[in-house]
């Protein structure tokens, strides 16, 4: 058993809360070029996408606007 585990590069399993994996989700897919620059991010449907909640998802969005990946415009949206 031991000359199997020394054969086997394991890693450790990261711990990541729901928002650090929303967040890195979500950047991957904008930048992946999937989404039309300036389209509207609807958190509704963003949410039901991610299996999170409209707050998770909002925390998230608050990251990627601190990187300058969306845009946040008052009273409409990202």
């Amino acid at each position: 058993r031991d000359d199997f585990m020394t054969m086997v590069k394991l890693r450790p399993v990261a711990k990541q809360s729901a928002v650090t994996q929303a967040t890195e989700n979500l950047r991957s897919y904008i930048l992946s070029g999937e989404l039309t620059p300036g389209a509207r991010l609807k958190e509704h449907q963003l949410a039901n996408t991610l299996g999170v909640a409209r707050a998770t998802l909002r925390t998230s969005l608050m990251q990627l606007l601190s990187e300058g990946i969306v845009v946040q415009i008052p009273y409409t949206g990202w």
